[in-house]
C-alpha cells in the first residue's frame, strides 16, 4: 500500500514538474514576443517624430529660440535629441510613396539635422541659422511625396 501511494505522489509531482517546465518554456517564448512588441512600442512613429521635432514648442523651435537669445549652449540638448529622432525616422517605413525615395529623403534629413547639431555644438550662430533655414526649405519635398493625407 505504501508503494502504491508513493507512486501516485511521485507521479503527480512529475506531472506538475513537467507542466511547470512546459509553462516556463512558453513563458520564455511569450517573453520574446513581449520584448519584440516593447521594441515596437518604444519606436517613434513618423507623426510623433515630426511633432517632437517641428511641432509647436518642438526641438527646432527650441534651437531657434536659443539662437535668437544668443544662448546656443541651451540648444545643445534639444539638438542631440533631434539627432536621435532623425535617426529613428530613417527606421520607419514610408507612410506613402516609394521606399527608395523615403530612404534617400530621410537619410538627407538625418544629415541636415546632424549638421545643425554640429553647428550648435561648435556654437556657430551663423551656421545654425543657415542650416535651420535650409531644413525648413526641404519639408515640402518630402511631404509632397510621403506625407499621409
Amino acid at each position: 500500500m505504501l508503494s502504491l501511494t508513493w507512486y501516485r505522489v511521485a507521479g503527480a509531482a512529475g506531472v506538475l514538474l513537467l507542466a511547470g517546465l512546459l509553462s516556463a518554456g512558453r513563458t520564455a517564448e511569450d517573453g520574446k514576443d513581449k520584448a519584440a512588441t516593447k521594441d515596437k512600442e518604444d519606436a517613434f512613429t513618423v507623426e510623433q517624430i515630426m511633432e517632437q521635432a517641428h511641432g509647436e514648442g518642438g526641438l527646432r523651435t527650441q534651437i531657434a529660440k536659443a539662437l535668437r537669445a544668443n544662448k546656443l549652449a541651451e540648444a545643445k540638448k534639444p539638438a542631440e535629441q533631434w539627432v536621435k529622432l532623425a535617426a529613428e525616422l530613417t527606421k520607419n517605413p514610408s507612410p506613402r510613396g516609394a521606399a527608395d525615395s523615403w530612404k534617400k529623403l530621410t537619410a538627407g534629413y538625418e544629415k541636415q539635422v546632424q549638421g545643425i547639431a554640429q553647428a550648435v555644438k561648435e556654437e556657430k550662430s551663423a551656421d545654425v541659422r543657415e542650416r535651420l533655414r535650409a531644413i525648413a526649405g526641404t519639408c515640402n519635398g518630402c511631404h509632397s511625396v510621403h506625407k499621409k493625407h
